[in-house]
C-alpha cells in the first residue's frame, strides 16, 4: 500500500479515527491488524516472510532467558564462573542459529540471482523480495542481539513483539527503531493531543510534497537522461546527476516525514533518519547525518563487534606488542570499517554497482581516518580556521561533489553504464551529441515554465529543511507556532502546488526510491 495513495490515505482515516474510540488498553492492538492490512494489501501470501521472521526472533530471545543462570544461587566463585560460560555458549548457540534463519533469508532472497549470474547460470524467476525485508529483519536481528548482551528483557507475548516488527509506518523504508524506545510507546495507548496530531498531520504534508512535487518533477528528466546517456554531454550528465541526488532526499526523506508524522498523530515518536545530510563538511559528518538509524544499525551491531572481535583484538596485541600502538588501532580501525562499508553498500543491491558504491564512500571514510594527523597539520600551517566562511563553503562543496559523483554508480543500471557517464563527465564534458545544451534541457517534455517551478520547489525544500533541523520541535511545530493567516495561506499554496505537478504525470508517482532496496 503505497503511501501516496488514496487506498492508504482512507486507510489511514480509519485506522486514526478507530485508534481514538477504542479504550486506550487495547489500541495496540489496533494498531496490529492495521499494519498487517497495511502489509499484507499487495500480496497476502509475502506476509508470510513477515510471519516467519516475527516468530523466529520471538521464541529464540524468550529460549536464551530460559536458560539456567548463576544468580541466586549458592554457588561457589569456580562453580559460578563454570554456570555463566555454560550458559553464555548456549545462549550464543541460539543467537546465531537465530540469525543464520532471518539473515539467510534474507541473503537467499536478495543475493541467489546475483551468484547464480556470477556462475552462468539462469535466474529463479518465482524468487521475489518481500516488501521491507531488509528493514524488519534488522529490527528485529538488533532485538535478538539486545537480548543476547541482556541490554533488554524478551518480550513474553508474541502479539506485542508482533506490533513492534510490523508497525506499519516504519516497515517498508524504516526508521529502523530500537525495541527499548519504540515498543514502550507501542503499547501504553495514547490520548487524544490537538497540537501532537497537528504537528504530525502537517509533517506528513510535508512529505507528500517533497515526494510527488519535488523529486518526481525532478526524477521525470533524471530518468530521461539516464535511459539514454550517450545522447547527453558530460555537462547535462553531471547537472542530471545533481539532480538525481535531489531527487532521492526529496523522496526517502519524504517518505520517513509520512512516517513519522504519522506515527506522531498517534502519539507514537519514531527516530529521525536525516538531519540536511547535503550541508555536511566531510564524508564522515554526511553519513552521520544520512540514513541515520541504519548506520547506528551497523556501527552497534557489526562494526564494534568487529573491533570487540578475538581475530581482530589478536592483530592489534601482536602490533602492540612490537611498539607499534597507534598502527594497531589505525589498522583495525581499518579493517572494521572496510568490512562494514562493503556490507553497506551490498545491503542496497545484488549488484556491482552498489559493491563498488559501499567501496567509493568506505574507500574516503578510511582515508579521513589515515590521514587525520596530516589533515589537521596541513590546516595548522596554512592557518587554516574551522570557522572561516570561506573554508567551510569550500568543505561543503567537496562533500556534496564527493558524494553526487557516487550518485553514478547508485543511479547507473550496470557497471558499464556508469563507467561511460563518469568518463564523459571528466574527459568529454561538452561533448558533440548532435544537439545543443538547451535543447538537452528541454527534453522529455520540459520547458522553461517546468524548470523555473522546479528551481522554485527546491529553494522552498531546502528553506524548510534548514528551518526545521534548526527549530525546536522540528518543522511541525515551529509552523504550528505561526499565526493562523500564515498556516492556511502555506497549506493552500503546498496544497496548489502539488495538484500542479501531480498534473505532471510522473510515472513514479506512487513508487519510492527505498523500495528497491
Amino acid at each position: 500500500m503505497a503511501f501516496t495513495s488514496l487506498v492508504f490515505i482512507g486507510f489511514f482515516i480509519v485506522l486514526f479515527v478507530g485508534y481514538y474510540i477504542i479504550p486506550l488498553r487495547i489500541r495496540w492492538v489496533w494498531l496490529l491488524l492495521g499494519s498487517y492490512v497495511f502489509y499484507g494489501w499487495a500480496s497476502p501470501m509475502l506476509t508470510l516472510f513477515l510471519l516467519f521472521s516475527t516468530f523466529t526472533t520471538w521464541i529464540f530471545p524468550l529460549s536464551m532467558n530460559r536458560i539456567p543462570s548463576s544468580e541466586g544461587k549458592d554457588l561457589s566463585k569456580e562453580e559460578r564462573k563454570a554456570l555463566r560460560k555454560t550458559s553464555q555458549s548456549k545462549k550464543k548457540v541460539l543467537l546465531v542459529f537465530c540469525l543464520i534463519l532471518n539473515v539467510g533469508l534474507l541473503f537467499f532472497l536478495k543475493y541467489t540471482n546475483f551468484f547464480l549470474h556470477l556462475g552462468g547460470s539462469n535466474h529463479l524467476e518465482w524468487l521475489i523480495l518481500p516488501l521491507g525485508i531488509s528493514f524488519y529483519t534488522f529490527q528485529s536481528v538488533g532485538y535478538c542481539i539486545d537480548v543476547y548482551r541482556e541490554m533488554v528483557s524478551p518480550q513474553r507475548n508474541l502479539l506485542k513483539y508482533a506490533l513492534y516488527v510490523a508497525f506499519f509506518p516504519q516497515i517498508g523504508q524504516g526508521p529502523i527503531g530500537r525495541y527499548t524506545e519504540l515498543a514502550p510507546q507501542l503499547l501504553e495507548g495514547h490520548r487524544f493531543n490537538y497540537n501532537r496530531v497537528a504537528s504530525g498531520l502537517t509533517r506528513m504534508l510535508w512529505g507528500f510534497f517533497k515526494k510527488l512535487a519535488v523529486a518526481n518533477s525532478i526524477g521525470m528528466f533524471v530518468d530521461v537522461v539516464y535511459l539514454s546517456p550517450s545522447k547527453y554531454s558530460g555537462i547535462t550528465l553531471a547537472f542530471a546527476t545533481v539532480l538525481y541526488g535531489l531527487q532521492l532526499y526529496a523522496d526517502f526523506s519524504g517518505y520517513m516525514d509520512i512516517a513519522i508524522g504519522a506515527g506522531q498523530t498517534l502519539g507514537i515518536r519514531l527516530s529521525e533518519n536525516f538531519a540536511t545530510p547535503y550541508f555536511s563538511r566531510s564524508i564522515t559528518e554526511f553519513w552521520r547525518r544520512w540514513h541515520i538509524t541504519l548506520g547506528t544499525w551497523f556501527k552497534d551491531y557489526l562494526y564494534y563487534p568487529i573491533l570487540r572481535s578475538g581475530w581482530c583484538a589478536r592483530i592489534g596485541k601482536g602490533l602492540s606488542k612490537r611498539g607499534h600502538k597507534k598502527l594497531a588501532q589505525t589498522l583495525t580501525t581499518v579493517i572494521g570499517l572496510a568490512i562494514t562499508w562493503v556490507l553497506i553498500g551490498m545491503w542496497h543491491g545484488a549488484s556491482w554497482n552498489f559493491l563498488l558504491y559501499g567501496i567509493y564512500h568506505g574507500g574516503f571514510v578510511i582515508l579521513a581516518v589515515v590521514l587525520l594527523r596530516i589533515y589537521e597539520s596541513i590546516k595548522q600551517k596554512l592557518h587554516i580556521r574551522e570557522e572561516n566562511w570561506f573554508w567551510r563553503l569550500f568543505q561543503g562543496v567537496r562533500t556534496f561533489a564527493i558524494v553526487s559523483m557516487g550518485y553514478i554508480l547508485f543511479r547507473s543500471p550496470d557497471l558499464s553504464t556508469a563507467g561511460f557517464i563518469l568518463r564523459r563527465i571528466i574527459s568529454n564534458p561538452l561533448a558533440n551529441v548532435g544537439t545543443s545544451l538547451r535543447a538537452q534541457l528541454m527534453s522529455g517534455g520540459f520547458d522553461m515554465i517546468k524548470w523555473i517551478t522546479i528551481c522554485v520547489l527546491l529553494a522552498i525544500m531546502l528553506t524548510a529543511e534548514i528551518v526545521a533541523n534548526r527549530a525546536k520541535g522540528g518543522l511541525g511545530e515551529w509552523f504550528n507556532r505561526r499565526r493562523t493567516l500564515v498556516r492556511w495561506g502555506t497549506l493552500y499554496i503546498v496544497g496548489i502546488l502539488l495538484w500542479l505537478c501531480t498534473e505532471w504525470g510522473a510515472a513514479g508517482a506512487g513508487n519510492f526510491l527505498y523500495f528497491n532496496f
